[in-house]
């Protein structure tokens, strides 16, 4: 089974086509969301300067920011846990998330899986680079939530 496993540079393309996935999906939930938030007279170029609201506070970078990181981590649990067992990135590229026995993942891992990716982005990339040098090409991510990702 060990050549099943998906390598790292299979994985690193199925990210850059996810990361275009979430691109439009990330515009389509922050759009409406300031649009939502600001005042009514916002894009109104005729409208009298008046300083910063509350709603322009609440829509700061941070919160646009942690929309994004929500928006991400509910994409790919949903998706790795459902029976096509992967992102549409993985799915293009014929690979799928299972757990260490090659079964589906339950959401509640898949959601450990994908919350873990806070730690092998915030380990410099370190954990992501795992994948490269692991027996079965697992990143840190996926030894946290016992999976793997094998090729089809």
């Amino acid at each position: 089974m060990s050549d099943d496993y998906a390598g790292f540079w299979l994985r690193v393309v199925a990210f850059v086509i996810d990361s275009i996935v979430l691109s439009v999906l990330y515009l389509l939930v922050i759009i409406p969301l300031y649009d939502s938030l600001s005042p009514p007279d916002a894009f109104d170029p005729d409208a009298p300067v008046q300083g910063p609201t509350f709603f322009q506070e609440v829509t700061s970078p941070d919160v646009s920011l942690l929309v994004l990181v929500v928006v991400a981590i509910l994409y790919y649990a949903t998706m790795e846990a459902s029976r096509h067992q992967g992102s549409l990135g993985k799915l293009a590229l014929e690979l799928k998330v299972t757990d260490a026995e090659g079964g589906r993942l339950s959401l509640s891992k898949s959601l450990i899986r994908n919350a873990s990716k806070l730690l092998s982005t915030a380990s410099l990339l370190l954990g992501y680079i795992a994948a490269a040098f692991t027996r079965r090409k697992q990143a840190l991510h996926d030894l946290i939530a016992g999976a793997i990702v094998l090729k089809r």
